[in-house]
């Protein structure tokens, strides 16, 4: 076997290096999808836990709910077999030997907690680990944070503002396990975080059931209905009958998730924890098996392609007795021998991508295959699989013809004709041209979604988001640094565009029978010239007129919602407030979603602090602004961000998604056009002495590339041909994830055609060209 591939070395490297850069993508993808599909997955009876999510008041869908629900499920729903509640903290002050430090990820639980979610702990015990009030969790990385070396357990930790403190009960493993449950510190839920509202619209806790054996979804949502019935309706006073109500916009509602669907199926107002994408998971998966698809048909092409080669090796074994069987076996295990060779390089491929694709992207797809020792047994079986699967049709090509065949050369006129190889070719491109053109479609629609109009400016905004720490000194601070020449204008509001603060308000007119509930933004009078919104009718707010603290100004949206026709100005809302303005409709939320009815009202309070800044200089100017705060509140952090980073997070995962496209539909082509090397240096050297006479009768290198190349640009444009109908479907399904979208255009499939051609010719000319310049008597002597 190793004498056959050293004869054959050129073939014999194509096909390793083939499969294996088609093993090693695939592979990081794979490891990727099965990442992305196990969250959550690991808790013991996870197909039994939900999270109750709530929707009320047309505001869509929270995955978050009121502190009153989990006492509710505990007293009167016996198919609950366990409830806790989270409350979770983005950020909290932990105190060890005078050192301060800020954590992000913590959460504040109930005992149930870690009776329902099974973490692995190191030390505690899960039953009664949250029974005192001042002990807590923390991962095995805290521990070694804070103590080193020195056991944990016992010791404690002085935690938040009040510095009170905690003592360490339990210890959880560092663990890859993915769940949406990120948190490093546990801290046991006391009276004051829980509070005494019993208000049904609030969200302010997660909450989560475990529901007894037998017990299905459909049950529990049922139970659901009849608590909104019983306990939420009689609360919100509607002046209708509770079947009208539960059909009407402003209807409250109880939806119970499982948890395994939350990473990839939520997409809900106030997640824990940012989500997956199934669509990603879905485009990932069907890249790695187009490529491995084309590694695979590489090697089926070669193989058959030099079956001539052997054609009298399996003639001679035929004749001195061998089995067919025994035949398929060994070009089967040499099929194995060849994709384990190639595995091995794969590992070293597969680390490349990885490294690639975080220097490109800044993101990490998986951190390596050598994370988990299970995902090496998993790669040995995918190449064994792989070599089976590639071998597969060579084995019994290879040993169907009869030796009397071979004797008188018919099996070698057989094998030249290829039509079967030809239809692979085309199959390789088809995936190869379809690729290209998807990745030019991702690429166009990011590229529009970045440079869409928003309705504002959100270039060069600086804002402050704890700016309500400062009190009543928040003026004063506004006024020290906005005197600064970079400085152009500055804004304070309760609600940004992009923003994760939700602020909601009732309007209707005089006509209305029902209010509707709208997105509010309460801000003052600098709001829209510091974000340049355009005012189309009316006028901004004044601070000079006392009358418009009830005024409101609308955007275009919301005019057409509630139905004030072509002159809004002037009219009435809620018989108290006065429409003094309109601006066009912005943008405030997910670039996926049509722009929703905006309300703007006055108000010159406000717990963010915007500041429109101009030309250079404003790296200096961010930390003058951070020494400045210091000087107000020295025991608090600035919290600040640029407003465009916002929006360009809303894009990152889209990003990265058009990046690994292209990543992937690169080593497709560089696979498909390798593979193309090598069957045209088979057919090349097929037709040496073909191309030697045509010399002497004095073809032109051009002419004889024309020639051997002509076949096949004539399946890549069939591949072409294919592909487009495919590609556009594909697309077309994809773009119907955004609001808006961008032309496709038939550019985009002319220029995948001719990159397509065009790299195939020069993989193709190569060898041409070399076997043109080939002098004709070394060719012909023998003749």
């Amino acid at each position: 076997m190793l004498r056959t591939m050293s004869r054959q070395f050129t073939y014999s490297l194509i096909n390793i290096v083939g499969l294996s850069l088609g093993l090693a993508s695939s592979l990081v993808i794979f490891f990727y999808v099965y990442n992305e599909l196990s969250y959550d997955r690991h808790f013991k009876d996870a197909d039994r836990i939900f999270r109750v999510n709530t929707s009320f008041m047309s505001l869509g869908n929270f995955a978050n709910g009121p502190r009153i629900l989990v006492d509710v499920l505990r007293e009167e729903h016996p198919e609950v077999e366990r409830a806790t509640r989270i409350k979770s903290v983005s950020e909290l002050w932990v105190f060890h030997k005078e050192e301060r430090y800020r954590e992000d990820h913590v959460f504040y639980v109930d005992d149930e907690y870690f009776k329902i979610f099974s973490h692995a702990f190191e030390k505690g015990n899960a039953e009664t680990v949250l029974n005192d009030i001042s002990g807590m969790v923390i991962r095995e990385s805290m521990a070694r944070k804070y103590f080193g070396d020195e056991p944990a357990m016992g010791k404690s930790l002085i935690i938040g503002k009040d510095k009170k403190e905690y003592i360490i009960k339990g210890i959880i493993s560092d663990d890859h396990r993915k769940s949406h449950l990120r948190a490093d510190i546990w801290l046991p839920i006391t009276d004051d975080i829980i509070g005494d509202s019993d208000n049904w619209t609030s969200a302010t806790f997660y909450n989560y059931v475990k529901l007894r054996e037998g017990v299905t979804q459909q049950d529990f949502q049922v139970n659901l209905e009849h608590m909104i019935k019983n306990h939420v309706y009689p609360d919100v006073s509607a002046e209708m009958s509770y079947e009208q109500w539960a059909q009407s916009d402003n209807a409250y509602r109880l939806t119970a998730q499982p948890l395994t669907d939350i990473y990839l199926h939520s997409k809900l107002k106030f997640e824990l924890s940012p989500g997956g994408s199934l669509s990603n998971v879905i485009i990932f998966a069907s890249i790695a098996l187009f490529i491995i698809a084309i590694a695979v048909f590489n090697f089926v092409n070669l193989t058959t392609a030099r079956a001539a080669k052997r054609a009298k090796e399996v003639g001679i074994r035929k004749t001195l007795g061998t089995k067919r069987k025994s035949l398929i076996y060994q070009f089967l295990f040499e099929s194995v021998f060849t994709s384990l060779l190639a595995m091995i390089l794969a590992f070293g491929f597969a680390e490349i991508f990885l490294i690639i694709f975080k220097q490109i992207t800044g993101q990490v797809l998986i951190e390596s295959v050598f994370t988990n020792t299970n995902h090496i047994l998993i790669v040995v079986l995918f190449s064994i699989l792989t070599g089976l699967v590639a071998g597969i049709y060579p084995a019994f090509y290879l040993t169907r013809f009869r030796p009397i065949s071979v004797i008188k050369g018919s099996y070698e006129k057989q094998s030249t004709k290829g039509s079967f190889r030809n239809v692979l070719v085309v199959l390789q491109f088809v995936i190869s041209i379809t690729l290209i053109i998807c990745s030019a479609v991702v690429l166009k629609q990011l590229t529009f979604l970045e440079k869409k109009d928003l309705g504002f400016d959100q270039e060069n905004v600086l804002v402050i988001r704890n700016a309500y720490l400062l009190g009543d000194r928040i003026e004063s601070f506004r006024q020290s640094i906005t005197s600064h020449a970079v400085v152009e204008q500055s804004s304070l509001a309760h609600r940004l565009p992009a923003g994760n603060a939700l602020w909601i308000g009732t309007f209707k007119t005089t006509e209305m029978a029902e209010s509707l509930t709208l997105n509010t933004f309460m801000a003052d009078q600098d709001f829209l010239p510091t974000l340049d919104m355009k005012i189309v009718k009316g006028r901004n707010f004044s601070k000079e007129m006392a009358s418009d603290s009830s005024g409101l100004i609308l955007n275009e949206s919301a005019v057409k919602t509630l139905g004030l026709g072509d002159d809004p100005v002037g009219k009435k809302l809620n018989t108290d407030r006065t429409v003094i303005g309109v601006v066009s409709d912005f943008n405030f939320e997910t670039l996926r979603k049509k722009i929703e009815p905006a309300v703007i009202g006055y108000s010159q309070q406000g717990s963010r602090l915007l500041i429109k800044l101009r030309g250079k200089g404003i790296n200096d100017f961010v930390n003058m602004v951070s020494k400045r705060w210091k000087e107000y509140t020295p025991d608090e952090a600035m919290k600040y961000y640029f407003l465009d980073e916002n929006f360009s997070k809303m894009l990152k995962n889209d990003e990265m998604v058009s990046k690994a496209i292209s990543i992937f539909t690169i080593l497709a082509i560089f696979i498909s056009c390798l593979g193309l090397f090598g069957l045209s240096t088979y057919v090349i050297e097929q037709r040496t002495k073909e191309i030697g006479i045509r010399k002497v009768l004095g073809a032109s290198a051009k002419s004889i590339l024309y020639h051997v190349s002509k076949d096949f640009m004539k399946l890549i444009l069939i591949a072409f041909v294919i592909a487009i109908p495919l590609s556009y479907y594909l697309m077309i399904d994809w773009l119907a994830n955004f609001a808006y979208q961008t032309n496709i255009g038939v550019l985009i499939f002319l220029i995948a055609g001719a990159v397509s051609l065009v790299l195939a010719l020069f993989t193709i000319a190569y060898r041409s060209i070399k076997a043109s310049l080939t002098n004709p008597v070394l060719v012909l002597r023998d003749e």
